[in-house]
């Protein structure tokens, strides 16, 4: 899967920089997994928005809820959820006791 691009109503700022679009480059991993272990719902998609485009956590939380709804709508795909991949949201779904997320 390639990079998607997310242009935000909001510029934020990280490092010093102005940001007018994210851009979720990679795949979440299974280090991504542990990222997000027995975080909330809404905490495991910032994490998952921070680590997946790169950006520090203050420059997250700095982000307008219209923007998170739309990078969290782009990044579905790269966490297994949604219609390309037919999956269910991994920070909703509880690991089995083996760690597998029910389907």
């Amino acid at each position: 899967m390639g990079p998607v691009s997310v242009n935000l109503s909001t510029p934020i700022r990280d490092f010093g920089e102005t940001i007018s679009s994210v851009t979720i480059s990679r795949e979440a991993t299974g280090y991504d997994l542990v990222a997000i272990e027995g975080q909330g719902e809404k905490t495991a998609t910032l994490t998952l928005i921070s680590r997946l485009c790169g950006l520090s956590w203050e420059a997250v939380l700095s982000m307008t809820l219209r923007d998170i709804a739309a990078v969290e709508n782009a990044l579905a795909p790269f966490v297994g959820v949604g219609p390309q991949t037919g999956g269910s949201s991994v920070a909703s779904s509880p690991p089995d006791s083996d760690g597998a997320h029910e389907k």
